[in-house]
């Protein structure tokens, strides 16, 4: 397959160089034939290829984000109204010239110049887009403004003189234009890669033989002689690779020159889903996305196979509510609602789940629901945390927290001045005895047995008679701090 890719690239460059090798004799036999009829022909090639992107380029406005070929098209037919106007008035043509050439190669500077001033900064526009309209609004003023300064005015600066040949001013202009062509092949060069290869190949070729061509135009001393000849025939063939990148490659690769943009547009948009792809695969928590209407996962990564002990299958033919504990169905489904009438967008929440192997386990649930531009749902997006661990570990806590409460016997809380910072309810026998409460001290020899526990860091018992009944009272410090806690028991 890639032979015969080559073979027809091949065979295409063959034949278009025959026909420009063809064309190239045919013009130069016409040149020496009648050179007024060569330059015409020459001409009017260029202001029928100028024509024709100005065409492509506005009647494809609509259709592609390629500010690149609209910012052409209108350059394009800028300077072919500029070329008219050179080529109406040039010597021998007797329409609007003076006698001299000095009027069409003024015009010619001209259109040379906004050429190579726009080629310039051409590339940029393969990133930008821009107001066609008002850019054409631009153009024309700017052709418009170069053009009276020529004909009506006659204050454009003088190209040509008679029995003399080039004025300073023409040959320092051509030699702006190369620079400025020169400058705008290093552009081309450096945005390369928004261009398929063969636009690329085609429009730095097409810059290098303008600036070939504007060479050629530095050293004739008549608009009949030789190197004005070859300059026409280099400006051609410039032209011919512009048509060819631009205007056939339109026609031949739409989606590698007309909607460049919108090919760049798609390869960004895959490199973005392979990103999130990537992200939602490999992720540290459980990510899934379900359809907000039946609640169905449609993607799952591994990390929440690992949760709930599904796999990718399995899970992608359950529900979320299927996942859900049956006593926490009811508080999701009100959650769930309350999202989707649109009082929020994201939530949070902590339930159960139900593993496949019947386990109970619980996570947290961060949620967002995704919206199209009317408001309608379109996708349920969420990240699974398992917290079975920190759920057990603060059922524990709260387990130990509860010791002092359902203790039978008394549980105090004193600091070292022997102030009873707590006290549970078997406790109060005690401290009605004592005749104190909590936030007092207790007298007798408890403070200093305190004083000993917190000093040593060791546990001390105390026997106290409260009536007829004798209680043991084990004073234990707790590290790091400052009181201790009182266990009693009735012995």
């Amino acid at each position: 397959m890639a032979l015969t890719t080559t073979t027809y690239r091949l065979r295409d460059e063959v034949k278009y160089g025959a026909t420009a090798l063809a064309v190239v004799s045919v013009l130069a036999l016409l040149a020496f034939h009648s050179y007024l009829l060569f330059h015409t022909v020459a001409e009017g090639v260029s202001l029928v290829v100028g024509v024709s992107m100005f065409l492509v380029a506005w009647h494809t406005r609509n259709y592609t984000g390629n500010g690149f070929l609209q910012f052409l098209g209108i350059v394009s037919i800028s300077v072919s109204g500029l070329d008219f106007l050179h080529t109406i008035s040039y010597k021998g043509v007797g329409i609007i010239d003076r006698g001299n050439a000095d009027m069409a190669t003024q015009v010619w500077v001209a259109a040379r110049l906004l050429q190579s001033t726009s080629l310039l900064v051409a590339p940029w526009f393969l990133q930008h887009r821009f107001s066609t309209r008002r850019f054409i609004t631009i153009y024309f003023s700017v052709t418009l403004l170069l053009a009276v300064t020529v004909f009506p005015l006659k204050i454009f600066p003088r190209c040509f003189i008679s029995d003399v040949g080039l004025t300073p001013f023409k040959k320092g202009a051509e030699l702006t234009v190369i620079l400025l062509l020169s400058g705008a092949l290093i552009h081309f060069i450096r945005k390369g890669e928004h261009l398929d290869r063969t636009t690329f190949r085609l429009l730095v070729t097409s810059i290098v033989f303008s600036i070939l061509s504007e060479a050629m135009f530095t050293v004739y001393h008549d608009p009949y002689s030789l190197p004005n000849m070859f300059g026409h025939i280099l400006k051609i063939a410039a032209v011919f690779l512009i048509y060819r990148a631009i205007i056939v490659g339109t026609l031949e690769r739409p989606f590698g020159t007309l909607f460049s943009s919108l090919t760049a547009a798609n390869e960004r948009l895959q490199r973005s889903e392979e990103h999130f792809r990537r992200l939602f695969e490999l992720s540290g928590v459980g990510r899934a996305e379900a359809d907000p209407e039946c609640g169905r996962f449609i993607r799952v990564n591994r990390h929440l196979c690992r949760i709930t002990g599904y796999d990718e299958q399995e899970l992608l033919q359950l529900t979320y509510a299927e996942l859900t504990h049956p006593d926490d169905r009811a508080q999701d489904q009100q959650l769930l609602e309350t999202v989707h009438r649109g009082a929020r967008s994201s939530w949070s929440t902590e339930k159960r789940y139900v593993r496949k192997d019947g386990t109970v386990i619980w996570v947290a649930v961060f949620g967002t629901l995704l919206r199209d531009t009317n408001g309608r749902p379109l996708q349920t997006m969420a990240d699974i945390i398992d917290i079975t661990d920190r759920r057990e570990a603060e059922e524990r806590v709260e387990s130990v927290a509860k010791f002092p409460e359902e203790n039978p016997f008394p549980v105090f809380r004193m600091d070292s001045d022997g102030t009873i910072l707590y006290a549970n309810k078997p406790a109060a026998l005690l401290l009605d005895g004592w005749n104190t409460s909590v936030g007092e001290k207790v007298g007798g020899d408890y403070a200093p047995a305190i004083r000993t526990a917190l000093a040593t860091d060791r546990q001390s018992v105390i026997e106290v008679q409260h009536r007829e009944r004798w209680f043991s009272l084990a004073v234990v410090p707790v590290p790091g701090q400052s009181y201790v806690n009182v266990y009693g028991r009735d012995i």
